[in-house]
């Protein structure tokens, strides 16, 4: 039986006889980029079909359900304001009324203002999205938490697609997974825009994750198998540019397509088309932040493409520092990076002045691009920690570990309320520590990759914990693939 490791060793040798990187790898690694657009929209899909929609209790007396508008000019006396009754920023409150003292009577005299009362019935603010899962399923109130509940549940799913989807394309082959993958995402996306109950999209949800971490997977795995190593880095790095395009093409869709169904099945149905990727693609051969970017000041829209599409120059960056920074401290820099602007946006949120609303937004895009660049470094990174035989595997797994994070994040969110400054100065204080926890990481750049699990436990022993290949010739130096080892550098 051939070894694995040997197999992957004569690929890396035909590469250099035949140019790793001619006309049909440039192709066919395009290809496998854009499926990634679909597992980014998907991703973030809930910010828009599931849009946290401003809403009110409806007041039978004044009003009746299939008219009513969120704005009405009686609100005044039937309503209470959330948090600071006088300050006309806040909204209404949305689960209590004034107490009723005439029934059948709408005028300032017929309500109770010192008694409120809890409602059953509401009326949504439809200026941004006319129809989401939170007006259809009634997500208000003390149910207003299976929100967060619906965007663990993919978190979830991404968990588990790191590990399942990841073995079979190990067992199996990739081609398989990234059928199995397309068909999820493309059939369970297409019946949650027609399921009834929140009870039937919940487990949809975490079918999702599962199918969208298996497109990123696979076709990241595919696309830096199908090159030679001299362009690995560069390829690594770009796939990463679909992923933000299509989470930002979720927001673009949503200013003109207002009803969630018709948004949910735009995303879904070019999945069915990227199924015939099975027919061709060679067998030879990655949330809290983008989550949070409608509750930021300004412009709903705009937030959320500059927080989604600001991943692309990220990783571009990330493609002119690794090789002179190193692995190391260009992810522990960006760690810091991301740190130091989620808890300046959290403490900027709190102003209400139009300059604190734009050093907001400017902060939360900078974290969210110093948090964007380390998610594309890991990949890279971790692909050449783990040991040939484990490789595909180790990235499942250490994926598998980030979703902890990802299922805790929307929780996390919502502890926010109306003030953002406790989730982002979560956010930041953990970026901080994984800068610091990185420090203590072997430097791969320039280095041959570790082949058994033995090598891997004596990888980097020899380098200090300052070590950076741009000041040290010998290191910066790239080493050419030894006839024991494929490096992915």
């Amino acid at each position: 039986m051939i070894n694995d490791s040997v197999t992957m060793l004569d690929v890396d040798a035909t590469f250099v006889e035949i140019n790793g990187w001619g006309r049909y790898q440039k192709l066919m690694y395009l290809l496998l980029c854009l499926p990634t657009s679909i597992a980014g929209a998907a991703v973030i899909s809930l910010s828009w079909t599931g849009f946290n929609m401003k809403y009110r209790c409806l007041v039978p007396s004044c009003e009746n359900a299939t008219s009513a508008t969120y704005d009405a000019w009686f609100l005044n006396f039937t309503t209470p304001r959330d948090a600071d009754p006088s300050d006309p920023a806040f909204p209404w409150s949305g689960c209590q009324t004034f107490q009723p003292m005439v029934q059948g009577q709408c005028n300032a005299g017929a309500f109770n203002e010192t008694v409120t009362q809890e409602c059953s019935q509401w009326v949504y603010d439809t200026s941004i999205m006319e129809y989401t899962i939170v007006s259809e399923y009634q997500l208000s109130c003390g149910r207003a938490w299976l929100i967060s509940l619906a965007n663990s549940l993919y978190m979830v799913g991404m968990f588990v697609g790191s590990l399942v989807l990841g073995y079979i394309s190990d067992r199996f082959g990739r081609k398989v997974a990234m059928l199995l993958s397309f068909f999820t995402v493309g059939v369970v996306g297409t019946t949650m825009a027609f399921v009834p109950s929140f009870a039937l999209y919940a487990p949809l949800r975490f079918l999702i994750g599962v199918g969208g971490m298996g497109i990123f997977m696979t076709c990241f795995l595919l696309g830096v198998e199908t090159v030679s190593n001299d362009v690995r880095t560069l390829c690594g790095m770009i796939i990463h540019f679909f992923f933000p395009f299509g989470e930002a093409m979720v927001a673009v869709f949503a200013i003109f397509v207002k009803d969630w169904h018709s948004l949910q099945l735009i995303i879904s149905v070019p999945a069915f088309i990227f199924m015939s990727y099975y027919l061709f693609v060679t067998a030879m051969v990655y949330y809290g932040l983008g989550m949070n970017a409608t509750q930021l000041g300004s412009s709903v829209y705009v937030n959320f493409i500059l927080v989604q599409l600001i991943e692309i120059p990220a990783a571009i960056s990330c493609i002119f520092v690794l090789d002179p920074w190193g692995r190391k401290l260009s992810l522990a820099l960006f760690f810091a990076l991301s740190g130091i602007g989620s808890i300046v946006s959290g403490v900027c949120s709190s102003g209400r002045s139009a300059a604190m609303e734009t050093v907001t937004v400017a902060m939360a895009v900078l974290g969210k691009y110093g948090s964007s660049a380390t998610f594309a470094i890991v990949f890279v990174y971790g692909a050449e920690l783990f040991p040939t035989d484990l490789r595909n595997s180790g990235i499942g797994m250490s994926s598998a570990a980030g979703r902890v994070g990802s299922i805790i994040a929307p929780f996390i969110i919502s502890l926010g309320g109306s003030s953002q400054v406790l989730p982002m100065t979560i956010f930041g204080m953990l970026s901080l520590i994984g800068a610091f926890i990185t420090v203590f990481l072997p430097e791969t750049y320039g280095e041959n990759l570790p082949d058994t699990i033995e090598e891997t436990e004596s990888f980097g022993k020899d380098q200090s914990l300052c070590f950076i290949p741009c000041l040290n010739r010998r290191r910066a130096r790239k080493v050419e693939p030894s006839p024991r080892s494929a490096s992915l550098t």
